[in-house]
């Protein structure tokens, strides 16, 4: 059987304990490998959609992230 990976995508912003939590709790959950982050680059949900640059979002995941290595940032969006 192949590595389970979970794809996570939101907005992240900014991403928050929340995120995290909710990527552990998958990981556990349904024994996964790993957690793809994969910020969108805008919210078709949210029609303003004022956010912060994706360049910016990408950086604070990543940063966010760091402190797990089963949890891994995409650039996909």
């Amino acid at each position: 059987m192949g590595v389970t990976i979970g794809v996570f995508g939101g907005t992240f912003a900014p991403p928050h304990l929340g995120h995290l939590a909710a990527a552990q709790e998958a990981l556990e959950a349904l024994r996964l490998k790993r957690v793809l982050f994969v910020p969108s680059k805008r919210n078709p949900l949210k029609l303003d959609n004022q956010f912060l640059p994706i360049e910016h979002r990408l950086a604070m995941t990543s940063l966010a992230i760091a402190g797990d290595p089963r949890f891994e940032l995409s650039y996909a969006e």
